[in-house]
């Protein structure tokens, strides 16, 4: 008998210990409503007029599968799947937990019938972001020291740019430099959005008035640089804004994709980059007016060098 409980014993102490951990349910709403609403941002899909849910399954599996059904009014739009795996993931969005992650999938195409519980989980306050009462614009300070090291480094980059490429009749400026701003909600205030500078200062050479290369930096290590061809994704003809004299990057997005916005102080190039988005994130709308109150503070942009 002794023999027969040490044994068990230690298959309990080898075998035991795998267990995945179970989340606890609150956790995992909040996993599953960033993707619903995440769904939702993306295709473009939430209305104000209408009430979206999210209704947890009958069919629960605390160990390794989480369901939950979206819907609009009374109409399920699509299935939050999440899954638990110690696997390691390269693409799409996850959470860290335990020793693995929480990873899920948006089904749009749901077959057979749904059974749903008994919770209901309005989306529309979280959606709209009601709860946001404050803002907070944090920027970082960058000595003149550090600005003519880049500012160096800068026109270096962009010589070996010029060297490799026939410049004809073409004038070429050096402009500088851009700041990026992204937003977040606070872990203290949940009822603030933090507008922060980011580590990331660019310097743009335009050829003929439009961005043809960026130099970018972090300023904490200004003579290391990151080069490369702009993309002009909004296709924005920036020689009809020749009038811009303050400029910056604002970052909105979250997870895999991102709304980048250019930030000016005109008016006409703000919105056309707004219009232009393939989806906007609620917290793009939200943060908008407040990013445009940051175009005061910033220093206006100057040509480095000309070729």
């Amino acid at each position: 008998m002794r023999k027969l409980l040490l044994i068990t014993l230690i298959l309990l102490a080898l075998f035991g210990c795998d267990k995945k951990e179970e989340v606890d349910a609150k956790q995992l709403k909040f996993f599953a409503q960033v993707y619903a609403e995440e769904y939702l941002e993306k295709n473009n899909l939430y209305d104000e007029k209408f009430n979206y849910y999210l209704y947890t399954s009958t069919e629960f599996d605390y160990e390794y599968v989480y369901d939950y059904y979206l819907f609009c009014e009374d109409k399920c739009i699509a299935e939050v799947h999440l899954e638990y795996t110690e696997e390691p993931i390269y693409d799409g969005m996850s959470f860290k937990w335990n020793l693995g992650i929480i990873t899920g999938i948006v089904i749009e195409d749901i077959h057979g019938d749904i059974n749903i519980g008994s919770e209901k989980i309005l989306l529309n306050d979280s959606i709209e972001m009601n709860y946001i009462k404050n803002y907070e614009i944090k920027k970082i300070e960058i000595s003149e020291e550090t600005i003519t090291e880049m500012e160096q480094v800068a026109i270096e980059q962009a010589q070996i740019y010029l060297a490799k490429i026939d410049q004809g009749n073409d004038k070429f400026d050096l402009i500088g430099y851009v700041p990026l701003f992204s937003t977040y909600v606070s872990k203290v205030n949940k009822d603030t959005l933090v507008i922060e500078q980011s580590n990331v200062i660019d310097y743009v050479l335009t050829k003929n008035g439009e961005p043809v290369y960026i130099i970018s930096f972090n300023p904490e290590d200004c003579i290391s640089a990151d080069s490369y061809d702009f993309k002009n994704d909004l296709n924005i003809s920036f020689s009809d804004y020749e009038n811009i004299n303050k400029l910056f990057m604002f970052n909105s997005g979250r997870y895999e994709y991102s709304n980048l916005l250019l930030i000016s102080n005109n008016k006409d190039l703000n919105d056309i980059c707004l219009e232009k988005q393939e989806c906007i994130t609620f917290m793009t709308e939200k943060v908008y007016d407040k990013a445009l109150e940051i175009i005061d503070s910033l220093n206006e942009l100057k040509v480095i060098k000309s070729w």
